[in-house]
């Protein structure tokens, strides 16, 4: 069938490519709730015409899921899982009027949202369309579940499934994102680091106070000690049991990760302006840090004045949001007690924790029948293995869909800059994603 593939991509390309502008113009963010249910409504309507069932699960705290599904002529079935809000927890948008900008030049579609994760998600629209055209039937059964996150962790997904089991049952899930490396070669995460993402408080004085004032106790230094017990400089977080239900990689895992490894270097190192890794470590043994350790990351600290001039001030509180991300088999749950008793046994009593949100951390087998279809299909569409990363760098809620199979497989690559204002996807990705998705189907059913 790859020749009737090229064919029927050429015939289709300029109004997939239309289309795909047409849905990432829509700044469907949870600040924009018209433009969310217009993303919503255009994936129903976009699914219907590719010949799925088509429908929305409605929640009465969030944004309405959007599902879709077919029967395959193999019992065995697919389950896509993608959102449809743009991720813009680093850089807010920029609309013109009350769309997004969208670009398409040089080989790329320029626009927010378009590699996280609307590029994915109609490639996979646009696979199934295609499959169906040519053979008239899907070879497995697909299912669709695309919601719209009003933050990076919300609870609509644990309501959804818990409230369509039905509608969410499938073999294997195959998961939203899979950008090629700095070398371009394919790769897929077979699993998802979990968070624990807090916020410390301390409060010092009912109002800020001169400097001169110094026999005053000072609650930003407070807080800065407390941030500085968490870490050793050698990225050791020093929290008694942090480590203890961390999974050490076996064989397969680390020659995987070295695998990729070897593409961190020099472009990572240039594209993000960093002087260098952390430890000094490149290549292999950073990537080994990167996927296996757990780590502690200050996202941010508010304390004082840090306004333009002087004001010599001692503030009244200061606050910090720390991040743990945890790797197999860290139970996030233990690590919130773990760094409310170290904060504790090292003088920070008073110091006030909330937890903002928390995700488990979940892994794939690389022996499962969905990682060994994506494995085949790779063969085929780029010619060359998939290069395979046992978890990705980020967290995700993969672990709720557990003990169900998961392959991450998207259209972007390492220089898509994801959240930034020049975002985008190559064309020519775009398309080996999609041809990938239909191939990975057809594998799937053998």
């Amino acid at each position: 069938m790859d020749a009737r593939v090229d064919a029927y991509i050429a015939r289709h390309l300029d109004r997939w490519l239309a289309e795909l502008a047409e849905f990432c113009r829509l700044p469907s963010v949870a600040e924009y709730p018209e433009a969310m249910h217009a993303a919503a409504g255009w994936l129903m309507r976009r699914l219907e015409a590719a010949g799925l069932r088509a429908r929305l699960l409605p929640h009465p705290d969030g944004f309405p899921t959007v599902y879709a599904e077919r029967q395959g002529w193999v019992s065995r079935t697919a389950l896509f899982f993608n959102h449809y809000d743009i991720a813009a927890y680093t850089n807010p948008l920029v609309t013109e009027g009350t769309v997004l900008p969208v670009e398409i030049r040089d080989g790329r579609v320029y626009g927010r949202g378009v590699a996280d994760d609307k590029g994915c998600t109609f490639s996979r629209i646009a696979a199934v369309e295609m499959l169906l055209a040519l053979a008239g039937e899907l070879p497995v059964g697909v299912k669709f579940l695309i919601f719209g996150k009003r933050k990076p962790n919300d609870d609509v997904l644990d309501d959804i499934l818990r409230s369509y089991p039905d509608e969410t049952a499938s073999d294997g899930v195959i998961w939203e994102t899979g950008a090629k490396d700095d070398r371009d070669r394919p790769t897929a995460s077979l699993g998802a680091k979990g968070y624990v993402y807090v916020e410390l408080r301390t409060r010092g004085l009912h109002t800020p106070q001169p400097s001169r004032f110094s026999i005053l106790p000072n609650p930003a230094w407070d807080l800065l000690w407390a941030l500085a017990s968490l870490k050793d400089r050698d990225e050791r977080v020093r929290i008694d049991g942090f480590y203890d239900g961390v999974l050490a990689p076996g064989e397969d895992d680390l020659a995987a990760v070295d695998e990729f490894g070897v593409s961190l270097g020099e472009e990572m190192l240039e594209r993000t302006g960093a002087r260098a890794f952390v430890l000094g470590k490149t290549g292999p043994a950073a990537a080994r840090h990167w996927f296996f350790e757990p780590s502690c990351t200050i996202c941010g600290i508010s304390a004082g004045y840090t306004g333009a001039g002087e004001r010599l001030v001692i503030p009244d509180a200061a606050s910090a949001k720390v991040e743990f991300r945890l790797v197999a088999h860290q139970d996030p749950t233990g690590v919130v007690r773990q760094v409310r008793a170290h904060l504790d046994r090292h003088g920070f009593e008073h110091v006030e924790m909330e937890v903002l949100s928390m995700t488990a951390p979940y892994r794939t087998p690389a022996t499962d029948p969905l990682v060994q279809a994506a494995r085949r299909a790779a063969r085929t569409v780029y010619g060359q293995e998939l290069v395979l990363r046992p978890t990705s760098i980020g967290m995700s809620p993969k672990y709720k869909f557990a003990p169900r199979p998961t392959v991450g497989l998207g259209v972007e690559y390492a220089g898509s800059r994801l959240e930034e204002p020049d975002e985008h996807i190559r064309l020519q990705d775009w398309i080996e994603g999609t041809k990938m998705i239909a191939a990975v189907l057809e594998e799937y059913a053998r």
